[in-house]
C-alpha cells in the first residue's frame, strides 16, 4: 500500500478537513513504531507527502544529481526538475548519500551536465510504499482513523478505534516474530536488522555505533612470553629488477591472409584458403544511438515565374523558361488501305514510311499493319475493333402494374403491394376553363305538369284532395316547429 493509496481510503470513509502533509505526520507515527518496536531500528525513516524547493544541482552522469544543498527529498519518492537548461525529467530517488547532497535514479536518467545551474525540484512521496504488507497494513488505516476521530474530539471514537489498531498491532508483531530470520542474510534485503547496537539505542545509548562498539574493548591484557614455534613465512618479496634481454628467436610462420566482407546481417572474415565465412560483429551492434535532432534548417526561397517568363528563386534569374516551346504538330493514324494479306501489302508497299498503316484481312475486324522504320518491317498491332461480346444473362421479368383513380391523384403499385404511390395530381390533368357556348335554341312547349294532389295519388296517397291539404298543411307546421328547435 502506497502514502496515497491510504490517505485516498481514509478521505473516502472518513471526510475529514485534514491536509496530506498532517495526515502523513500521523502514518509516520505508526511507522516509527513499526520501526523501533518491530524491526528494533535504531534510526527511523519518516515518509514526506510532497516538497517544493529551489535547487543548484549538476549532473556528473546519466544516473547521479549533485545538489549545493541538502534537499528535503526521501529515498524512493519522485523527483521532478523543471526551470533547467537540459534535464527537466521526472525520475524515481533510488538511493541518497548519507550527506544528502547526492541523489542516485535509475540509469539514463539525465544527460550529463557538469556545471551546476538553478532550477526548481518538486517531490512527490505520495506512490512511496509503506512497511507492513497486506493483509497486515490494516494497522495504518486504524491508526489514521483514531488520529483523525482525537484531532475532532470524538475520543469515543478514538478509544474504540485504538483498542482494534492495539488488536491488528499485536496480530503483526506475532506474524513478524514467526516469519523473521535474523540469521538468513537478508535482513538488507527484507529491511530489518537485530543489533546489539540497536538494542543499546532501544535502552537508552546516544554513541554511534563505532563509539558503542569501542566501549565493548577491554583493557589491553600483559604481554605473553615469546613463542618458540616458528612463525608462518612472510609474504614475498617485492619483484627484482629486470635481467638483460634474451636472444632474438627464431622467426614465425608467414601469416595467413585474411578477407573481410559484409553480408546482410554480420562483418564477416575468412583466410583467403577458407570457403566458409565466420560472424565477426552483427551489424545492429554498429548502429550507435540516435543523435540529438539536428537545428531547424533556414527557410528555403519558394521559386516563382518572373515577367519574362523564367523561373526566379528569390530575385536570381536562373535564365530557364517556365513553359517549353511549343511542339511540331503530331501525326493523327489513319489507315491507307486494306489488303487480303501481308504479301500483298510488302508488294503493292514498296517504300514505306514510319507510321504507315494499313488493314490485312479479307473482312472486318482487319489486323493493323503499322511500318516499324527502325527495325525496317510491318508489326501487327492487332484489331482495332475486338471480338463480339457474349450474350448478356436475361434480365428478371418485370412486375404488374395497376393503376387507380383517387379523390386527388392518379395512383400506381406493383401487384401484391398493399400501398398506392401518386403518379399525377387530378388537378393538373385538368385544362383551363373553356369560352362560353353560343345560347341553344328555344325548346318545344313541354305538357302540363301533375298537382301536388295527383302526384301524391300517383304515389299511393288514399285520401281525398281536401285532406290531402289538410295533411300538406300540418307537414308545414311540424317543418317550422323543427327549425325553432334547432
Amino acid at each position: 500500500m502506497t502514502l496515497k493509496e491510504l490517505i485516498d481510503f481514509i478521505d473516502g470513509i472518513k471526510p475529514n478537513a485534514y491536509t496530506a502533509e498532517e495526515k502523513t505526520a500521523w502514518i509516520n507515527e505508526c511507522e516509527g513504531l513499526v520501526q523501533t518496536e518491530v524491526f528494533l531500528l535504531a534510526e527511523v525513516c519518516e515518509h514526506l507527502y510532497s516538497s517544493t524547493q529551489s535547487v543548484t544541482v549538476s549532473f556528473p552522469d546519466t544516473q547521479t544529481a549533485v545538489f549545493a544543498e541538502k534537499p528535503n527529498v526521501r529515498k524512493y519518492g519522485y523527483l521532478t526538475f523543471s526551470d533547467l537548461t537540459t534535464n527537466n525529467v521526472k525520475a524515481k530517488i533510488q538511493d541518497i548519500s548519507p550527506d544528502g547532497l547526492t541523489l542516485t535514479f535509475a540509469e539514463d536518467a539525465f544527460t550529463p551536465e557538469e556545471e551546476p545551474e538553478e532550477g526548481t525540484a518538486v517531490y512527490d512521496g505520495s506512490r512511496t510504499e509503506l512497511l507492513v504488507p497486506a493483509p497486515h497494513n490494516k494497522i495504518y488505516r486504524a491508526y489514521l482513523s483514531a488520529m483523525i476521530d482525537f484531532a475532532n474530539g470524538e475520543y469515543n471514537k478514538y478509544q474504540n478505534t485504538m483498542q482494534l489498531f492495539n488488536q491488528y498491532f499485536g496480530e503483526y508483531m506475532r506474524w513478524f516474530a514467526s516469519r523473521y530470520r535474523p540469521a538468513d542474510g537478508e535482513a538488507a534485503e527484507k529491511g530489518y536488522y537485530l543489533s546489539a547496537y540497536g538494542l543499546a539505542v532501544k535502552h537508552g545509548y546516544e554513541g554511534t555505533e563505532e563509539e558503542w562498539l569501542l566501549s565493548l574493548r577491554g583493557p589491553a591484557g600483559p604481554t605473553g612470553e615469546a613463542s618458540t614455534v616458528p612463525g608462518p613465512i612472510g609474504p614475498a618479496g617485492p619483484i627484482g629488477p629486470a635481467g638483460p634481454p634474451g636472444a632474438q628467436g627464431d622467426p614465425g610462420e608467414p601469416g595467413r591472409e585474411i578477407e573481410v566482407r559484409k553480408s546482410s546481417t554480420h562483418i564477416q572474415w575468412k583466410y583467403d584458403d577458407e570457403v566458409s565465412w565466420h560472424d565477426l560483429v552483427a551489424l545492429a551492434d554498429l548502429k550507435g544511438e540516435n543523435g540529438a535532432p539536428g537545428a531547424d534548417g533556414a527557410d528555403g526561397v519558394t521559386p516563382h515565374i518572373g515577367a519574362n517568363g523564367n523561373w526566379f528563386l528569390g530575385t536570381t534569374d536562373t535564365e530557364t523558361k517556365a513553359k517549353g516551346e511549343k511542339g511540331d504538330p503530331g501525326t493523327s493514324f489513319r489507315i491507307l488501305g486494306y489488303y487480303a494479306d501481308l504479301t500483298a501489302l510488302t508488294t503493292a508497299a514498296t517504300d514505306p514510311e514510319a507510321g504507315d498503316a494499313y488493314g490485312i484481312g479479307s473482312a472486318a475486324p482487319y489486323d493493323i499493319y503499322v511500318w516499324d522504320e527502325l527495325n525496317q518491317e510491318w508489326v501487327n498491332n492487332g484489331a482495332i475493333q475486338g471480338p463480339s461480346g457474349a450474350d448478356g444473362t436475361d434480365g428478371a421479368d418485370g412486375r404488374e402494374v395497376q393503376l387507380q383513380k383517387s379523390s386527388t391523384h392518379i395512383q400506381w403499385k406493383y401487384d401484391g403491394e398493399a400501398n398506392w404511390t401518386n403518379l399525377v395530381a387530378l388537378s393538373e390533368l385538368k385544362g383551363d376553363d373553356g369560352a362560353p357556348g353560343a345560347d341553344g335554341a328555344d325548346g318545344a312547349d313541354g305538357a302540363d305538369g301533375m298537382s301536388a294532389y295527383e302526384a301524391a295519388q300517383t304515389g299511393g296517397y288514399l285520401g281525398n284532395e281536401a285532406a290531402f291539404y289538410a295533411d300538406l298543411a300540418a307537414i308545414e307546421g311540424l317543418a317550422e316547429e323543427l327549425e325553432a328547435l334547432l
